[in-house]
């Protein structure tokens, strides 16, 4: 089930001008995140997938149904403004409280008339679809070259670690900087990572682990 929409939703309803910057901070989460996955690899050893599985989607829901109490509607509801800015409208000579004006915007109807919403929808599906398989056949294809398990575990958890100087980088650039020519280098980027990850197998698996006892090929795999 994806959960990111109305964490990312309720992100942007309290920040625009530093949108970009709150959201790279929002992300830093998923990142390290990554941290957990050298232990879900120890209860899959030690317990099977399937407990391992069942017992991390305990501590998934005791973790963040918690965390949905934090969760805020729009500011206008609280007489806030976005960012923290001063109210648009000061207060009147009785002293009643500042009135907060409604921001301006396209309805969802209107997004799904315009070509600009499903030429995004499609890059980030796109992207999706070379990123997510990644993240899920990273261990199997660094086992089926010889890395030992433990090691293909923490090149696991290492992917979304090195994720965070980017999410930062470009999180914090995005506020001045053009957003589209960010969002092009970062699919090169992606681009240049998926293409030397199709070269393991082919004496460049140093590319994966650079553990070269761990990753001697075993021609037997075909790989």
């Amino acid at each position: 089930v994806q959960t990111w929409a109305l964490p990312i939703l309720a992100v942007s309803w309290w920040f625009v001008r530093q949108r970009s910057r709150a959201l790279s901070l929002f992300f830093i989460g998923p990142g390290l995140a990554g941290i957990t996955v050298r232990l879900l690899a120890w209860l899959v050893e030690q317990f099977g997938w399937r407990h391992a599985v069942q017992g991390w989607g305990v501590i998934v829901l005791l973790a963040c149904l918690p965390m949905t109490l934090l969760l805020r509607e729009r500011p206008e509801k609280y007489g806030l403004t976005p960012d923290g800015d001063a109210p648009h409208r000061p207060a009147d000579a009785h002293g009643a409280a500042p009135v907060v004006t409604s921001r301006t915007g396209i309805s969802f109807r209107q997004a799904l008339r315009m070509s600009h919403y499903w030429k995004l929808g499609l890059v980030f599906a796109l992207t999706g679809l070379s990123a997510t398989p990644v993240i899920i056949l990273v261990v199997p294809a660094l086992t089926n070259v010889g890395v030992s398990y433990e090691t293909a575990a923490w090149v696991a958890a290492g992917v979304p670690l090195v994720s965070l100087a980017g999410r930062l980088g470009v999180g914090w650039w995005g506020d001045f900087y053009d957003k589209r020519k960010l969002v092009a280098v970062c699919f090169i980027v992606q681009g240049a990572g998926v293409f030397l990850l199709s070269l393991a197998g082919q004496g460049a698996e140093w590319l994966l682990a650079p553990d070269r006892k761990s990753t001697r090929l075993n021609s037997s795999h075909g790989y």
